[in-house]
């Protein structure tokens, strides 16, 4: 029985794999770490594109705690299967561009970043929104509770550095995630705005998540230099 021109066969699932796994490392990771459940202190420590069908892509993932490695097999599905060969190059790309792009489900998964983020809201609440003469009168009673002495500074000017301080920080972070993002984990337009959003306004804990991303290229990098 001879083989539609259109489907994806043997040949052309090896030649996609090896191109994945080297020029597009990082999708193969996204697509990885999207279907990965960690258990605390594991990371994936590698990932290599195995086969392509028309249902999906055939990943094997090594996981990794200290010494400790374990290797697992997943499948990407595609949601619009059967994928037939000229269609599958183009929906690689747009599941790079979703994957690599920044997860809703971080702003209520990290504790870190609510604790971030409730810090960040008092301090904007109290530098420009409270009552400040009230405030400043609470926390000089609050110190001298405490420590038994008024505080050598102004809460509301303090509140207010802090804020203007994590802004620059936060501007810098963003401002290297545009440059980087673009021009090495070829975000789309779309995914940069969000990261950058998500970034400015959370801080550290999304940008974690995207410095992971460069971590692997390096990786992946270093490893084709042995």
């Amino acid at each position: 029985m001879s083989m539609d021109k259109d489907e994806i066969s043997d040949e052309t699932s090896k030649r996609i794999c090896a191109h994945m796994n080297d020029d597009h490392y990082v999708s193969v990771y996204a697509m990885a770490k999207s279907l990965v459940q960690l258990q605390p202190k594991w990371k994936i420590s590698s990932v290599n594109m195995k086969k392509v069908t028309s249902a999906g892509c055939h990943i094997q993932v090594i996981t990794c705690s200290g010494d400790m490695c374990q290797s697992q097999n997943v499948v990407y599905n595609f949601d619009e299967a059967p994928v037939t060969q000229t269609k599958l190059r183009p929906l690689l790309i747009a599941i790079h561009h979703k994957e690599t792009g920044p997860k809703l489900s971080w702003l209520w998964s990290k504790p870190l970043l609510l604790l971030i983020v409730s810090g960040l809201a008092f301090a904007f609440w109290g530098a420009f929104l409270s009552d400040q003469e009230q405030l400043e009168k609470n926390f000089d009673v609050f110190t001298n509770n405490i420590i038994g002495s008024s505080p050598p500074f102004q809460l509301c000017m303090a509140l207010r550095y802090v804020l203007y301080f994590t802004a620059l920080a936060h501007l810098f972070e963003v401002a290297f995630l545009a440059y980087f993002g673009r021009k090495h984990v070829k975000l789309s337009t779309s995914a940069t705005i969000q990261w950058s959003l998500l970034v400015f306004f959370c801080g550290y804990p999304i940008f974690s998540e995207f410095i992971d991303f460069l971590e692997v290229l390096k990786r992946s990098k270093a490893d084709k230099k042995k």
